[in-house]
């Protein structure tokens, strides 16, 4: 940009967009005329930038958002700058309404995946305690390759009680 533009008289234009950030980087700028355009989006806050600012307009626009505010400019800016945009607010305009709160949908939403992940954090905790007890109640009764669990099973009538290793694949993807 122009560092030592006064004045920026850009009415009339059927501009469209947001205004660039980058325009209040311009320190000498008096006068900013920016009406009957289709600029969209909010007034950037770095307008409190401009210390030498004594016109400033941007009525007739899609302009929304609450309208920067800064004591300097409090006696300066009249309601008829910022007039026809529809979605503007405050400074010389009417107070903005406070945010309205979450919708109840919104809210049953939040609820409901909080929810979901307490229950789900709660069900993997209690899967994890009941795998560990598990595996410290049989952990005593490994066969020699420390592979599986092995457990007595009834006599199969030979007079000598055998030890049937069961395979736990969970217990060695776990210690693994």
């Amino acid at each position: 940009m122009l560092p030592f533009l006064t004045i920026l008289d850009l009415s009339n234009n059927n501009l469209s967009g947001e205004i660039p950030a980058s325009l209040f980087n311009c320190s000498y700028l008096n006068v900013v005329r920016l009406d009957k355009n289709r600029l969209t989006g909010r007034i950037p806050d770095g307008i409190h930038q401009l210390d030498r600012l004594r016109n400033f307009s941007v009525s007739h626009n899609l302009l929304s958002g609450r309208i920067p505010a800064f004591e300097r400019m409090q006696g300066i800016w009249a309601a008829g700058s910022f007039v026809n945009n529809s979605g503007l607010c405050g400074g010389p305009l009417d107070p903005c309404s406070p945010s309205p709160g979450p919708t109840k949908a919104s809210q049953f939403l939040g609820f409901f995946r909080n929810g979901f992940i307490v229950g789900f954090a709660a069900v993997e905790l209690s899967v994890l305690i009941y795998v560990y007890w598990f595996y410290i109640r049989n952990s005593r009764g490994k066969n020699k390759a420390g592979v599986g669990i092995c457990r007595p099973v009834a006599d199969y009538g030979r007079g000598r009680n055998v030890k049937v290793c069961v395979i736990a694949a969970i217990f060695q993807y776990i210690y693994i």
